[in-house]
């Protein structure tokens, strides 16, 4: 399932690799065109196949929660952002980790495209790639990955999905560790902010999705919440990750020095835009 917003320019990829896969596994594919104003839908139509749902309100929740309505009792069961580019292999072996009767949750193993990306979004990611908390957090969980999935034991863990932008933490406060698998050898490429706007707009709702997610969970699931937030110190506070993380041993070559000043810009940006927005009232847009 693919809720996608004026995603013209990326999605015919995704669904050629995922027509593809449908010749060696039964898929359904659902496109659920969501507020778009450019030619997104032309462009799902344009498969033979391809399931596609119109929505003039541009939320991704509600998107998500179309395509499930739509998918009735097809499973296993993947959500997919409409940038991503995976190959028919790779969404073979994702299918494949879900294939069980016990609740299972599958994702990809991550790169990311920063061909097209300024020095600042390149020392950004550069840098959060390194540091122990993101080594930490994706040995095991799901977010970030552009695609997530489940089966039919695991899809009836939770109901709809609520009104905040972290869908997929949402998703992951779901499943236990030993319940999460991140297949190695599955790969997704994730397009990266072309400019350093995008990329301040974008680290924006990332910073601002974690927070409605904290606070949704708070009162709806707080069993998931304190897992969350265990995990969370762990990568942020233990001494030893970070003595053996990537991110020490660029510091101390040099290296990594002037990605980390450009991964400190980036966040100090992000907190005073959120900040201001919310001092502001200014919501922070879905896309």
């Amino acid at each position: 399932m693919i809720p996608a917003c004026n995603e013209e320019e990326h999605l015919g990829g995704l669904l050629t690799s995922l027509v593809a896969a449908s010749e060696h596994r039964p898929l359904r594919i659902i496109v659920v065109c969501n507020g778009c104003t450019d030619r997104t839908e032309d462009v799902a139509r344009g498969f033979a196949g391809v399931d596609v749902l119109v929505s003039e309100v541009a939320a991704k929740h509600a998107a998500l929660n179309a395509g499930d309505d739509s998918a009735g009792d097809a499973f296993p069961r993947f959500y997919a952002d409409g940038d991503i580019q995976i190959d028919p292999a790779s969404m073979c072996r994702l299918i494949a980790a879900v294939d069980a009767e016990a609740p299972r949750a599958a994702g990809p193993s991550v790169r990311f495209d920063l061909s097209g990306s300024p020095w600042l979004a390149r020392a950004f990611v550069q840098t959060n790639e390194r540091l122990p908390f993101y080594e930490y957090w994706h040995a095991a969980r799901l977010q970030g990955r552009g695609i997530y999935g489940t089966n039919r034991a695991g899809r009836a863990r939770f109901g709809r999905f609520p009104a905040i932008r972290s869908d997929d933490g949402f998703f992951d406060l779901f499943f236990d560790d030993d319940e999460r698998v991140v297949v190695e050898d599955a790969f997704v490429t994730v397009s990266c902010p072309t400019s350093v706007g995008e990329l301040l707009r974008n680290q924006t709702r990332v910073a601002e999705g974690f927070r409605e997610l904290e606070a949704w969970a708070r009162v709806n699931h707080p069993r998931g919440i304190t897992h969350f937030e265990g995990a969370s110190g762990k990568g942020w506070r233990d001494a030893d990750l970070w003595r053996r993380s990537a991110f020490v041993a660029g510091l101390r070559r040099g290296s990594g020095v002037p990605d980390a000043v450009g991964f400190a810009v980036v966040e100090a940006m992000t907190r005073a835009n959120a900040l201001v927005r919310r001092t502001l009232g200014r919501e922070v847009q879905w896309r």
